[in-house]
């Protein structure tokens, strides 16, 4: 039996999946801090119960119903795998408008409640899919912005397609990863300021808009920023299959440590970013595919 320890050690190498077999914005470990994608509600609300499961941060898609906009502000979530109530405890801008049979996705905690029923403590909705869907008329872009900030000024939600759509390909970037990363980077608000002092759709820090030339309280200079320093991590990492995520985690945790450890840190935040935004620029490769492939309603 010793004699076949070295063999049986080799078939488990190779039968082991690549990391290149899951998603390029998969978590690369485990934890409770981290959004788990494997964790379904179809596992959350059929399988056996884990006390594993209460807490996990997840991201689920569903349709939502009966939403209530006032505080405490709720929903129902109609997943494929059944209906899952939110509770949010804390006001979130995005059901201010009607979502209401739209397709929302819901990040949050898995909770279970004493008699053993499931619900999501919701903690953001990212708008998915209009009930109606998305046509081939209008640029998926626009679209995406208009249904995601409904409240924004019409000339605003037009001068943000306009700088991504350009500065995107002034880069050579994909204008969807740039609107997905601006999306989770600032919800689209031209105005928004962090905490730390980062500015603008893109959040970036004084000093890191002054390397890269541009003037972050500028819209249009703001979203050229971003999209130049997207631009060259790009180039940094393309020969990398986990290239995206590399250059989201130096988008986040910094350039220089990404590229001393030559992998996405394992920082709770820089982890989950890296998720959310691909999860995001995911979603919408695959509306921009179904457009192309028929030009119906998505």
């Amino acid at each position: 039996m010793r004699n076949l320890l070295p063999y049986l050690s080799l078939l488990l190498l190779l039968v082991q999946p690549s990391l290149a077999d899951k998603p390029w914005f998969y978590p690369r470990a485990a934890s409770k801090s981290y959004v788990n994608p494997y964790l379904t509600p179809r596992r959350a609300l059929k399988g056996p119960w884990s006390h594993r499961f209460q807490g996990q941060l997840v991201l689920w898609q569903g349709v939502a119903g009966s939403v209530k906009r006032s505080e405490p502000q709720s929903l129902q979530l109609h997943t494929s795998d059944g209906p899952v109530p939110v509770k949010f405890s804390r006001k979130v801008k995005n059901l201010q408008a009607d979502r209401d049979g739209h397709t929302v996705a819901i990040k949050g905690y898995v909770k279970r409640t004493q008699d053993g029923r499931i619900y999501l403590e919701g903690r953001s909705v990212i708008p998915w899919r209009p009930k109606d869907g998305y046509t081939a008329d209008r640029p998926l872009i626009e679209q995406w912005i208009d249904f995601q900030r409904p409240e924004l000024p019409q000339s605003t939600r037009n001068a943000i397609v306009s700088a991504i759509t350009k500065e995107a390909s002034r880069e050579g970037v994909d204008p969807l990863f740039l609107t997905a990363l601006i999306q989770v980077e600032s919800g689209f608000d031209p105005q928004a300021v962090s905490v730390s002092g980062a500015q603008g759709l893109g959040q970036l820090m004084p000093t890191t808009a002054q390397g890269l030339g541009v003037d972050p309280s500028d819209l249009e200079q703001n979203v050229r920023g971003c999209a130049r320093m997207v631009g060259n991590l790009l180039r940094r990492y393309q020969h990398r299959w986990d290239g995206k995520a590399l250059v989201l985690a130096s988008y986040n945790a910094g350039p220089n440590l990404v590229a001393r450890i030559q992998s996405v840190p394992h920082y709770e935040q820089t982890v989950n970013y890296v998720y959310f935004i691909g999860s995001l620029h995911n979603e919408l490769t695959r509306q921009q595919r179904r457009l192309k492939e028929s030009p119906r309603t998505h």
